[in-house]
């Protein structure tokens, strides 16, 4: 007898008012000076860990998790000297880079499972500087920038790379001035890229200045300085974020005369021309500023510590007014995250998951910060572009045993209204090929539970939400998804 599929009615109705989701702080269980996430897909993280820096050698570890933060595996090396900095590291599409160096500038590759594929040094006579500070990838490809060993010169170099580590070529670019770079990021071009940081023209080393660079692969499009305004004070810029209208947020510090250290908050458009900018001053009389996130409503989220070091998240409107002040008393806070639509701030050695309005356990309200408007002087400076061939050197690691993992710290329960549109739960596409999504952005929590079984109703995998529900590897048929946290059930369709 033909076996005949169940067939279900699916009445969808509104929610209640408000609905929960639990969200997570972790520390990591042993000393590290920074760690960086990467997004391994489906919910799986990377994070590149520099740690023991200073004792008997410095050691790169790649800690696995799954979407749940449970860790799935890791590995540890050694790298050439005790003293060698793990300054950044980036996902490419078939290894994990990571850049760093301190007697040499150099550059790791490990496969996903974090496998070493090569390590390589750049000698003083290719490269002379003697670290890589920032890694921008591009598919297999990447980009990667020098960084002075905390002095300045008048000039950086720009390497292109790919996974393969066969053959390096680049830009040095040169200006009038003295100078360095800390961060840089991709534009709506993955080869065209904004590079932040800080410099001086002249003898004016005390008088540091903003520095942001645009370039592709042939070199510095064009390089600015941004005055802030105190001639006694200097300016270190930490942070470079492309906004969703196509305009940038340059984020740091100041220091000289007034508030020992103020943060600073600065909007460009893509040709580098200011929108705004402002100072901001905190009640402990120093405002660390480092890097940045756009939250859904276009409100901005900034990362940093105040004078006792302890963490601050800063939250602006669209247009630089000050909303709140949040206190994180475990670490200082560094840089934003995104994976599977879940956004995270992480110090060194700590991760806080946080909603869309910025909240998370481990905070608490602080006095809101001062905002001070400005007006910066913009000098454009002129600069030359040299094409650059590599032969770095192989270099050797020794392998460890990873010790690393997260364990959760806290929980922090955020509740949000429904309202309108928002309450709405409907699955789409209707038939689907591979992805199903139920209702609009941000109706389902990335971190929220799923459940799915077949038409008959027997269990068939179960995960976290994420960025939708994958389908793709099932054969074509009828399907049940759960969502038992919202306490509801819906038919998808694989065609």
């Amino acid at each position: 007898m033909k076996r005949t599929p169940l067939l279900f009615i699916l009445i969808i109705g509104t929610l209640s008012c408000c609905r929960a989701q639990d969200l997570q702080g972790y520390a990591m269980n042993d000393y590290i000076r920074k760690h960086v996430p990467l997004d391994m897909g489906a919910g799986a993280m990377a994070y590149v860990c520099d740690r023991n820096f200073g004792y008997d050698s410095s050691y790169v570890e790649l800690l696995l998790t799954d979407d749940l933060q449970a860790t799935t595996g890791g590995t540890s090396n050694s790298l050439n000297t005790a003293l060698t900095f793990m300054d950044d590291a980036a996902k490419l599409t078939d290894g994990i880079l990571v850049c760093g160096g301190n007697s040499l500038a150099m550059m790791l590759m490990l496969d996903n499972t974090g496998a070493v594929q090569w390590y390589k040094g750049f000698s003083s006579d290719q490269i002379d500087q003697d670290q890589l500070v920032a890694a921008v990838p591009n598919g297999n490809a990447f980009s990667a920038y020098s960084y002075p060993g905390g002095s300045f010169a008048d000039h950086f170099f720009r390497v292109e790379g790919d996974v393969a580590g066969s053959s390096f070529t680049g830009t040095k670019v040169q200006a009038p001035a003295q100078l360095r770079v800390y961060t840089a990021t991709a534009t709506s071009a993955p080869v065209v890229q904004l590079a932040g940081g800080t410099g001086y023209e002249g003898a004016m080393s005390s008088h540091l200045q903003a520095l942001l660079v645009k370039s592709d692969a042939s070199g510095a499009l064009w390089m600015k300085l941004y005055d802030l305004g105190d001639p006694s004070g200097s300016v270190e810029m930490y942070g470079v974020l492309p906004l969703s209208d196509g305009d940038f947020l340059c984020s740091g510090y100041a220091y000289g005369s007034g508030p020992t250290y103020q943060g600073f908050a600065m909007k460009l458009d893509a040709a580098g021309t200011v929108i705004w900018c402002e100072k901001l001053s905190d009640v402990s009389g120093g405002l660390f500023l480092n890097q940045a996130t756009e939250l859904a409503d276009g409100s901005l989220l900034l990362a940093g510590s105040n004078a006792a070091y302890q963490g601050l998240l800063v939250k602006l409107d669209a247009s630089g007014a000050s909303l709140s002040t949040r206190l994180f008393t475990a670490d200082r806070l560094l840089t934003f995250h995104r994976t599977n639509g879940q956004l995270s701030v992480h110090g060194p050695n700590t991760m806080v998951q946080l909603d869309d309005a910025g909240n998370g356990c481990g905070l608490t309200d602080e006095s809101a910060v001062t905002v001070q408007v400005i007006s910066p002087t913009v000098t454009s400076l002129a600069v030359t572009n040299t094409a650059v061939s590599f032969t770095p050197s192989s270099l050797t690691t020794a392998t460890r045993t990873p010790v690393l993992q997260w364990n959760s710290t806290c929980t922090f329960t955020a509740v949000e209204e429904q309202t309108g549109n928002r309450a709405l739960l409907r699955p789409w596409p209707v038939p689907t090929h591979d992805k199903v999504w139920i209702g609009g952005s941000g109706i389902v929590y990335p971190t929220e539970p799923f459940r799915l079984l077949d038409a008959q109703g027997l269990w068939l995998a179960a995960g976290r939400y994420g960025d939708g529900i994958d389908l793709s590897g099932l054969a074509s048929g009828t399907y049940i998804v759960e969502l038992p946290a919202q306490g509801e059930h819906f038919i998808v369709v694989k065609d």
